[in-house]
């Protein structure tokens, strides 16, 4: 490299370039692999937590479904949706009619439902159809690991 009064030429510019953009190209490389790391760690640790925050005393394993448990549980709303209509008469003008599990446990006709694992609410509604006279319920619940078919 000759350096004189005209500064330096075009080729000392372009080979100072090329190795400015490839030390910058290698440390953009280095912090994105730093990130990564970063986000990956976080989120392990997120699921540890998690993972340590359950409680496994006699309880079923949450990817089991226990599908016996859970038509208990419809046959209970249903049950108490029956009640309910018995009580509280409608005239059902098109011929069906939504009740919500919340209302059923706010009037006192049933408890709460919760998964099988007893941590989470399930949520829930019964379908009420008249038939010559006579109701036809359809109960329908939904929880963290089932859902009836149709919900």
């Amino acid at each position: 490299m000759k350096l004189n009064n005209n500064g330096w030429g075009y080729r000392d510019m372009v080979i100072y370039t090329c190795i400015i953009l490839l030390a910058l190209f290698f440390v953009a490389m280095s912090i994105s692999s730093f990130y990564d790391n970063l986000v990956e760690d976080i989120n392990s640790d997120r699921n540890n937590q998690n993972n340590n925050n359950v409680v496994e005393e006699n309880k079923p394993n949450s990817n089991e479904v226990d599908k016996n448990y859970y038509l208990l549980q419809e046959s209970k709303l249903k049950e108490a949706t029956l009640n309910y209509v018995n009580r509280y008469s409608y005239d059902l003008d098109q011929n069906i009619m939504s009740v919500s599990m919340e209302t059923l446990v706010s009037l006192g006709f049933m408890e709460q439902i919760y998964d099988q694992t007893g941590t989470n609410k399930c949520s829930g509604y019964s379908n009420v159809y008249i038939y010559e006279n006579d109701y036809g319920i359809v109960p329908y619940i939904s929880c963290n690991n089932y859902v009836t078919l149709g919900y």
